[in-house]
C-alpha cells in the first residue's frame, strides 16, 4: 500500500527581510529606514541580513493608530 504524507501546515513567520516588511507595509524604502534610525521600527540582524521582527510592524501600526 503506497504511503501517502500529508502537506505541511504552513510555518507562521517571526520576521521579515526589509523587502518583505516593504510589501506588508506599504511605505517607501527610505521611509522604512527614517523609521528603523529613529528607533520606532525594531529591527535585529543575522549575518549580514537585516530583519524586522513580525510583533515590531504589529507595534509600529499600534503606535500610528493612537498617534492620530
Amino acid at each position: 500500500m503506497p504511503r501517502t504524507t500529508s502537506p505541511a501546515a504552513p510555518v507562521e513567520r517571526l520576521a521579515y527581510t526589509i523587502d518583505e516588511a516593504l510589501q506588508a507595509l506599504p511605505i517607501g524604502r527610505s521611509t522604512m529606514f527614517e523609521l528603523i534610525s529613529a528607533g520606532r521600527l525594531r529591527t535585529f540582524t543575522i549575518g549580514r541580513r537585516r530583519l524586522v521582527p513580525v510583533d515590531a510592524l504589529r507595534a509600529l501600526i499600534a503606535s500610528a493608530e493612537t498617534d492620530r
